[in-house]
């Protein structure tokens, strides 16, 4: 496919700039294979095939995920990998463990949510993968730092993004044009993007690319539970609850107590499992003694699609002008040389 280049695209090795965001446990091999193969880039979750009551290692299940993936696609894909701002050894062991395991599996690019630790930037590197770093909160600082540590993407999110929310309320209009002009890689814009008038955003705003995550879980490879999907796709962005001072819900029952509880005290910090939450909510089959983060744009989500649908949708102006390059190159082929 020939489409408009960007440095995104180049750098990822991907035809379209898009990346599905690696959604915890939601975001397993089915999705990440779909998007890729669509053009984009999946991209594995940190729980990415974890199946309860399974006794397997990390390593062992993140080859099993990079298997099946192989068996739909053998385009680009990515790893998530959670990084501690702190010298938590276990963490950081971890996070190598994921770095070294993706590599094993044939991941292209490790996408780094969290701190910036200098060990696995330069592990990611010496592996070579691409490195797309992912700060909560981005900043300026954090931006600069991360650049000046060999990252190739920066990931700029917005307030308007779902699951973990950044620490300041910034919205995605405000921070990507700011993280722009302060770093010179290119900059994916990651915050309430669900349809091509938010890529078109993203684009103006000076963003590259644009990271995905609440439009691909209403998608048929998603591995969300129906019930969360059902409730992107019939409720609104008003209806979100804060459920504590870090994450927005769709309103379970779960979620409207834990909200009650943080309007009657919200400055004691919470004492809920926000992880275990999630994959209570969106992931197993008890939805409503969980938790459905998402973005505050699902109003214009209305219906369930395969995952290369939102791919296209998204992309629709960069397949627009590749349809146009391949209609002129016919052409020209077509047209007798003086």
């Amino acid at each position: 496919m020939q489409t408009v280049r960007n440095r995104v695209a180049d750098i990822l090795g991907i035809d379209l700039p898009i990346v599905q965001a690696p959604m915890n446990y939601i975001a397993g091999h089915a999705l990440a294979a779909a998007v890729s193969a669509a053009g984009g880039m999946g991209v594995l979750g940190p729980n990415a095939g974890k199946v309860q009551g399974e006794e397997i290692s990390m390593r062992e299940r993140t080859l099993r995920e990079f298997a099946r993936i192989r068996e739909v696609t053998d385009k680009p894909v990515g790893i998530n990998v959670v990084v501690p701002d702190g010298e938590n050894k276990a963490a950081l062991m971890y996070a190598r463990g994921t770095v070294e395991a993706a590599a094993e599996g044939g991941a292209t690019a490790a996408f780094c949510v969290g701190g910036l630790q200098p060990m696995i930037f330069e592990l990611i590197k010496e592996k070579g993968m691409k490195l797309i770093v992912r700060p909560l909160t981005p900043t300026v600082k954090n931006a600069r730092e991360a650049q000046a540590m060999g990252a190739d993407i920066f990931v700029a999110t917005g307030y308007d993004a779902g699951g973990f929310l950044p620490s300041h309320h910034t919205g995605t209009f405000s921070i990507v044009p700011t993280i722009v002009d302060a770093v010179t890689i290119p900059v994916l814009a990651a915050g309430g993007i669900n349809d091509l008038r938010g890529v078109r955003a993203a684009f103006a705003l000076g963003a590259e690319g644009v990271y995905v995550g609440t439009r691909f879980i209403a998608t048929n490879e998603c591995a969300a539970n129906d019930h969360a999907k059902e409730l992107i796709c019939k409720l609104s962005g008003s209806n979100l609850l804060y459920v504590d001072e870090t994450q927005r819900s769709l309103p379970t029952e779960f979620a409207a107590e834990a909200y009650v509880k943080h309007r009657l005290a919200p400055t004691v910090p919470t004492t809920v499992d926000l992880v275990g939450a999630l994959r209570t909510g969106m992931y197993d089959g008890e939805p409503d003694k969980g938790i459905v983060t998402v973005n505050t744009g699902i109003d214009v989500i209305r219906s369930v699609v395969p995952a290369a649908q939102v791919v296209s949708e998204l992309m629709a102006d960069f397949l627009r002008y590749a349809d146009f390059l391949k209609a002129k190159a016919s052409a020209e082929e077509a047209t007798p040389k003086a």
